[in-house]
């Protein structure tokens, strides 16, 4: 009713992070929503994040949300 078309896909690669930037650089999107569990610390350093790399390395406007109950 606001006016917005959304949009999902489901994508299979070698990288998370990869497979996202690719979608947004093919596609019309004007902009993608992500959750993200907030790694800090050692674990991010050793695991890295997805949500992290996409939203440094995209050219386009990234939501990032995190869940309720995510500390």
């Amino acid at each position: 009713h606001r006016g917005l078309v959304v949009s999902c896909r489901v994508i299979v690669g070698a990288s998370a992070a990869g497979g996202i930037l690719d979608v947004l650089e093919e596609t019309g999107f004007d902009m993608a929503a992500m959750t993200t569990h907030g790694a800090r610390g050692l674990r991010r350093a050793l695991l890295g994040s997805v949500t992290d790399k996409v939203v440094r390395m995209a050219r386009k406007p990234i939501l990032v949300v995190r869940p309720p109950g995510m500390t």
